[in-house]
């Protein structure tokens, strides 16, 4: 009978058609079926960028990858791949508005528009959007306005969106903690700010390492860094004493101080150091953006003035934070 259909065979239950092309494709696809497709999907780390390849090792490998069951991973991972290089080309730095606005204003609305803040200097308060996606910041190029504080904490800052950072004058602050996409190599680029950055949060940023910790001694003017909550960064204690060498006025946070055949008095000298940070809430009044200064809140425990000696009430030398002399008088009991 003209336009029957005949089976020829039966795999997995399912009828194998002589005159239908997809059932015979199926045929093709279950002689293929017992070997493991070769196909890999490759993920690797470059520079912070997240890449995904697929390695064909034989010539047989494409058919089979096609042949195989649907894998949903990898809709997945190209979906992943399509919207991370969406975001490097939204961050790259815009030539137009760098002319427009000049690299203070440029790097504002750089920050502030991807739901970060920022703290212009001379001003009491902080500048971010508000519930309706608003903020006040000039749309032209204005002399004598500088960025003071950044802050982009949980943000989707990215490698490439720091050269929107390159310029700047008068940075001091700057909070880049659980960003999710900050990594050794975006830290080794804030050699940038080296002149006037003071204050970095590096917290919760689980793509850091010690490698990027590392870099840090090229800020020679830094007085605070928090590296609290970076599980991926290794024997913080020794890198502690690492950088505490290089930048004997940085106040670390974020580790526990152990002190190596250097006295009771050394020890104490830690223990009363981690006491007053937390007692001074400042990263967690600057990530809350609150109308206080940088400079206000380093008046709080930070002395501009090095002094010489434990008697006059002050530790010495190795940390400018005001002590009372009743906590001066128990440390010299106790050692």
């Amino acid at each position: 009978m003209n336009g029957s259909i005949r089976v020829i065979m039966v795999i997995d239950g399912k009828e194998i058609h002589r005159n239908s092309h997809m059932q015979r494709r199926l045929l093709c696809r279950y002689s293929l079926s017992k070997t493991n497709p070769l196909c890999a999907i490759v993920k690797r780390e470059v520079h912070g960028k997240i890449e995904e390849d697929v390695a064909e090792e034989t010539s047989t490998s494409s058919l089979r990858f096609l042949n195989q069951d649907l894998d949903w991973k990898l809709f997945v991972h190209k979906a992943k791949l399509k919207t991370y290089k969406a975001l490097q080309d939204n961050q790259k730095q815009k030539k137009a508005r760098l002319e427009t606005l000049g690299p203070e204003l440029a790097a504002a609305h750089f920050i502030v528009g991807r739901g970060g803040a920022v703290k212009l200097l001379d001003r009491n308060r902080w500048i971010k959007r508000d519930h309706t996606g608003a903020y006040t910041l000039p749309r032209w190029m204005m002399d004598n306005m500088f960025v003071e504080g950044i802050d982009a904490s949980y943000s989707d800052l990215l490698y490439e969106g720091l050269e929107n950072l390159e310029g700047l004058q008068k940075v001091k602050f700057l909070n880049l903690s659980n960003c999710k996409y900050i990594d050794d190599f975006c830290l080794s680029k804030l050699q940038m700010l080296a002149d006037t950055l003071e204050v970095l949060d590096v917290s919760g940023c689980e793509r850091v390492t010690e490698h990027g910790i590392a870099c840090i001694h090229h800020l020679p003017n830094l007085r605070v860094l928090n590296i609290a909550d970076t599980p991926n960064v290794k024997q913080k204690e020794i890198l502690t004493l690492y950088l505490e060498e290089l930048l004997p006025q940085c106040i670390i946070r974020g580790v526990d101080h152990v002190s190596i055949n250097q006295g009771d008095t050394d020890s104490l000298k830690h223990e009363e150091m981690s006491r007053l940070l937390d007692t001074n809430k400042f990263i967690e009044d600057l990530v809350r953006n609150e109308n206080i200064t940088v400079e206000d809140l380093y008046k709080e425990f930070i002395e501009k003035d090095h002094t010489q000696s434990l008697d006059s009430g002050r530790i010495s030398n190795d940390f400018d934070c005001k002590l009372s002399h009743s906590e001066v008088d128990k440390m010299k009991i106790t050692s």
